[in-house]
């Protein structure tokens, strides 16, 4: 028990670091701390309290006359320790979108995913995580790590994953706060990554279907593939494998659903139809740049200067 409240303890000093951000940032990676050798780094996905996976409707901030490219964490009110805590729990996620729930426009973009009620009621963080797990690529070995586990020698991972799915049902966007402790270090020595995945749209009729056929497969592997994509982006960027290009600032077009977006920011990586960006905000970013980027040649670019 006492070892349990000392590892509490620790994780919850860890993902405090993370809520303190503000909005859809990243803080800077701090320099003194080890650099993993990405092919053969061990670790630890650390488990939250198993409920509900977070999900929301995707506002049209555009009809509201402002942009929505803030997560939905609140900045402040709880302390550190219980600001980690219901991180941990994920109640601070919950909080969060209550508080956005509360507006008209959030209210409406909810019906969005009433016909995934069935499915996203019984949709756990432990069946996420595991999905996302076995997708990820990063590493020589990985696992999931409970709580009150000994990470040993293992590199430890929270994440806090929250999902949208966009209002013509086509597109899901994650937005995932990141926090990785080397080994044998305390807790405040976090690197802490922000990433946001936005999922190629689907295409035809009967995306309710799509989405809830078999259970909600699609709807379930989509998420995962999504949460697996942003950790491997977390893990390479602290490994200083996300290359910088040339510091220009760009503004890149993709498509979120069957609507066009523009981020503006550093290009990264273009990949299978994908962009990879770091945003002005530091954040990074992966996002279908073609609206066939499932079936294009999967042959991996720096961007260009």
């Amino acid at each position: 028990m006492l070892r349990t409240i000392r590892n509490v303890r620790r994780f919850t000093a860890l993902l405090a670091l993370l809520c303190a951000q503000t909005g859809f940032a990243a803080d800077a990676v701090p320099v003194n701390l080890p650099k993993p050798v990405l092919q053969e780094m061990s670790w630890a996905l650390v488990l939250p309290k198993d409920e509900p996976v977070q999900f929301g409707g995707r506002v049209n901030m555009d009809a509201a006359g402002v942009g929505q490219s803030h997560i939905l964490y609140p900045t402040g009110g709880a302390g550190a320790a219980g600001f980690f805590a219901a991180i941990l729990t994920h109640a601070l996620v919950t909080d969060a979108t209550k508080r956005a729930q509360k507006t008209k426009l959030q209210q409406e973009a909810d019906v969005v995913l009433k016909p995934f009620a069935d499915v996203l009621g019984g949709f756990q963080h432990s069946e996420l995580m595991r999905l996302a797990l076995a997708k990820t690529t990063s590493g020589s070995q990985r696992r999931l790590a409970s709580i009150d586990e000994s990470a040993g020698k293992d590199w430890r991972v929270a994440s806090v994953p929250a999902f949208f799915m966009t209002q013509d049902k086509r597109s899901l966007v994650l937005d995932n706060l990141v926090a990785v402790v080397p080994p044998g270090m305390d807790d405040k020595d976090a690197y802490q990554v922000t990433v946001r995945v936005v999922s190629s749209a689907l295409s035809g009729d009967g995306l309710d279907e799509q989405w809830n056929g078999q259970g909600g497969e699609r709807l379930k592997t989509e998420s995962a593939a999504l949460l697996a994509q942003s950790l491997d982006l977390a893990l390479a960027d602290i490994a200083g494998m996300m290359a910088k290009g040339s510091g220009t600032q760009k503004s890149v077009r993709y498509r979120e659903g069957s609507s066009e977006r523009i981020e503006r920011g550093e290009l990264l990586m273009e990949n299978c139809g994908r962009s990879i960006l770091r945003t002005l905000r530091g954040a990074l970013m992966s996002v279908p740049t073609s609206a066939s980027s499932e079936r294009q040649p999967c042959e991996q670019k720096m961007a260009s200067n």
